[in-house]
C-alpha cells in the first residue's frame, strides 16, 4: 500500500507539471530563435508570454484537447482519491490484509487504475489533434498560421513534443 501511495504522489506532481505546462509541443524555431509552444491549457508567443486560451473551453484550439484538459483533472482527483485511501490504510496501522484494510486497499487500487485510463485517455485524446494548431488564432486577430506544418493526427509533423507531453507520459507509467 506504501508503494501505490508513493507511486500516485510522483503521478500526482507530473500530472499537475504537465496540466500547468505550456510545452506539450513546440514549434521550430521562427524568428531569431523564438518559437511557440502549446500546451493544454496554455501557450507561449514569440515574445515569451504566457497566455491562455481563452476563458471558456469553447476557446481552445479543438474540442480533443478540452477534453483532455478536463482527463487530465479528473485523474488527478483520481489521484488524490487513492493517496487519501492508501494513507487511511496504513494510518489504522492494517497495513496488512486484514477486513479492515483490504476494502481500502481495493478501494486505492481501483482508483489507481482509473487515474490511469484517464491520463492515457488525455494525453491520446491532445496527440489526435496535433494538427488542429494549425490556422488557430491565437488572439492577435492573425488566422491561418501554420504553426506545424505537416501536423496530423498523432504526428508533430515539423514539431517537437516538449517536457510538459513527457511529465503527462510518465504520468501515466506512474
Amino acid at each position: 500500500m506504501i508503494i501505490i501511495t508513493h507511486r500516485s504522489l510522483i503521478t500526482l506532481v507530473l500530472g499537475i507539471g504537465a496540466v500547468i505546462s505550456y510545452n506539450w509541443i513546440e514549434t521550430q524555431e521562427i524568428t531569431g530563435g523564438s518559437k511557440y509552444e502549446f500546451g493544454v491549457v496554455t501557450f507561449r508567443d514569440l515574445d515569451g508570454n504566457v497566455n491562455s486560451y481563452g476563458e471558456s473551453l469553447s476557446d481552445w484550439p479543438s474540442e480533443e484537447w478540452a477534453a483532455a484538459y478536463i482527463l487530465m483533472i479528473l485523474g488527478m482527483i483520481g489521484t488524490v482519491a487513492a493517496i487519501v485511501s492508501g494513507l487511511v490504510t496504513c494510518c489504522l496501522n492494517c497495513c496488512c490484509l486484514c477486513c479492515l484494510s483490504f476494502p481500502f486497499a481495493i478501494i486505492s487500487t481501483i482508483l489507481s487504475f482509473i487515474s490511469f485510463v484517464l491520463y492515457l485517455t488525455a494525453v491520446l485524446l491532445f496527440a489526435s489533434r496535433y494538427g488542429f494548431i494549425n490556422g488557430y488564432d491565437l488572439g492577435t486577430g492573425i488566422g491561418g498560421i501554420e504553426f506545424c506544418p505537416n501536423a496530423g493526427n498523432f504526428q508533430t509533423g515539423d514539431c517537437s513534443e516538449g517536457w510538459g507531453l513527457w511529465c503527462a507520459v510518465v504520468a501515466i507509467v506512474g
